[in-house]
């Protein structure tokens, strides 16, 4: 019975915002799918426009799933809205992974774990991100963000590379999505202190165990900004800073 108590809080993140597959386009979701998209054809442009878009917006994963959604739909909000609400859905059930995973030293795990993706799923400030089509963006920048960390716990639990390496693939596919993604740069070592080790006193010493851990990200990271900086033109840290929010 434990092992399906997942169903209960993906079954309430959709109860919760089916609605939304009623709603329209707003302004700026005109301007992305006439505007942005009528120069992107394929994965090359969303990441290296043709013809610069802005100056500090930079989530190719997002335009990516737009132009996709846009091949599958053609102008119906429907499908727009549906990924988004997927999207979500999603986000809940690796909350739920994602705790479980966290605290398996505990007895009341399943209950810890149930509890949390509930509080997720009917979390008021996720309201406006699932309504509006554009919070895709906060949506998939989750998604990856979670997939990063459940790999990350199961590499730590498990250490097999194939894990960190796949943890790095999300942070980077995170990072393609929303600069939020950033924060699993500071999260990861936190975690490493918290759940990991035995003797949370004397945290530079975890640290120091795992700096080529870290270094990995690090390069991840670098190699994200490279690739903005030569899509936007140049444009680096000052447009880094304006976007994260």
């Amino acid at each position: 019975m434990k092992k399906f108590l997942w169903i209960l809080p993906l079954l309430v993140a959709v109860f919760l915002n089916v609605s939304i597959l009623k709603n329209e386009f707003v302004w700026d979701t005109y301007g992305i799918l006439y505007t942005d998209l009528s120069v992107i054809r394929n994965i090359y442009d969303a990441f290296f426009p043709p013809i610069q878009l802005s100056k500090s917006y930079f989530r190719p994963l997002v335009i990516l799933s737009y132009l996709i959604d846009q091949q599958l739909w053609q102008d119906n909000p429907f499908g727009f809205h549906l990924t988004v609400l997927l999207s979500h859905s999603l986000n809940v059930l690796f909350v739920y992974c994602l705790c479980l995973l966290m605290s398996s030293r505990l007895r009341s795990r399943y209950s810890f774990a149930l509890f949390s993706s509930l509080l997720f799923a009917v979390f008021p400030i996720n309201a406006e991100v699932v309504a509006w089509e554009c919070g895709r963006n906060d949506t998939l920048a989750t998604n990856f963000v979670l997939l990063s960390l459940i790999s990350y716990v199961l590499f730590q639990k498990k250490r097999k590379i194939a894990l960190l390496l796949l943890s790095c693939l999300f942070f980077l596919m995170g990072l393609f999505s929303k600069e939020i993604a950033l924060s699993l740069l500071f999260i990861i070592p936190l975690c490493d202190v918290c759940f990991f080790d035995n003797n949370t006193q004397r945290p530079l010493r975890t640290w120091s165990k795992n700096v080529s851990i870290y270094i990995l990200f690090a390069i991840i990271f670098l190699f994200y900004y490279k690739v903005r900086t030569i899509s936007l033109g140049g444009a680096g840290l000052a447009t880094l800073k304006t976007e994260t929010h």
